[in-house]
């Protein structure tokens, strides 16, 4: 709950450090259904504003795969790729990768970020490979009355192998294993743009007190649907109201949209947006 550095001396050199684990169970409509999700990260300060991470996430198991302990220590050993056409024995579906990001004082209250990460979406030698990237930056600074203010701008890629080799269009986030692909309930879990984009966003955020506004704009090739922009005021005393406004364009057309939240706090309940997946069901009048 603390990032400390070692008191091992071996160790200690990597500097203030923090982990995370977790497991849960994935739910969608097509492919094997309980798909078991494990995940787990782990970041160094080894210089200070500089922080290196390291994640690697596993979709595992499902209904009608084999489960055992065996499999998932296979899983988890990295050994998941089988060369033969039958990949029933294959433990599972595997995404792993590097970022780092640095930190820099520029004068006065003024702050520089610079940030990147590859992710791998195959494996070679028990190292990620075929990467999915982005890359950006970040500058905040504390305005005169107290605004806080950070302008930010980031380029992705998630066209596996696109960067540092061949491209391989029709691989990131998916698995012959898995045919709903690296998504909950058809939401993306990675990128929210999804698959095989180049995207270019750049924004700027104002906060002061429990005020804050963002507005934020994307420009990219081989894109999805997503969001445009949003702008949002909160509360810190358990009331919440939020504005969103977007617009995205494509080969398909236009699609802009506005929408209000409000979250009021009624012990357990809450009003919360409705996600774009249930909206579309409701339009097309399946629920």
């Amino acid at each position: 709950t603390s990032a400390q550095p070692f008191a091992w001396r071996g160790l200690s050199w990597l500097g203030p450090w923090r982990t995370d684990a977790f497991a849960g169970r994935l739910s969608n409509d097509v492919g094997p259904g309980g798909v078991k999700l494990l995940g787990w990260r782990l970041e160094v300060e080894p210089l200070r504003g500089l922080v290196l991470g390291g994640s690697r996430i596993i979709q595992w198991g499902g209904d009608g795969r084999t489960q055992t302990p065996g499999s998932l220590l296979r899983a988890i050993a990295g050994f998941d790729n089988f060369d033969s056409p039958d990949r029933s024995a294959e433990p599972g579906n595997q995404l792993a990768g590097f970022d780092a990001r640095w930190t820099l004082p520029w004068g006065g209250p003024m702050r520089i970020s610079l940030h990147g990460q590859a992710i791998g979406e195959d494996e070679a030698g028990h190292l990620p490979s075929v990467y999915l990237v982005s890359g950006g930056g970040e500058l905040s600074t504390v305005l005169a009355g107290g605004p806080a203010l950070r302008v930010f701008g980031e380029l992705a890629d998630t066209m596996a192998g696109r960067a540092f080799s061949t491209a391989k269009p029709g691989v990131a986030y998916r698995h012959p294993l898995y045919p709903a692909g690296y998504v909950q309930r058809n939401q993306p879990l990675a990128h929210p743009a999804g698959a095989d984009v180049r995207l270019v966003s750049a924004g700027l955020a104002l906060q002061h007190g429990p005020l804050r506004a963002i507005a934020m704009g994307h420009r990219g090739t081989e894109g999805r649907r997503g969001i445009g922009g949003e702008l949002r005021v909160a509360s810190d005393r358990g009331l919440a109201l939020g504005l969103a406004a977007s617009e995205w364009r494509d080969a398909l057309g236009r699609d802009r949209s506005l929408q209000l939240r409000v979250e009021i706090p009624l012990n357990d309940l809450r009003c919360v947006p409705v996600t774009p997946a249930a909206r579309s069901a409701w339009r097309a009048g399946s629920s």
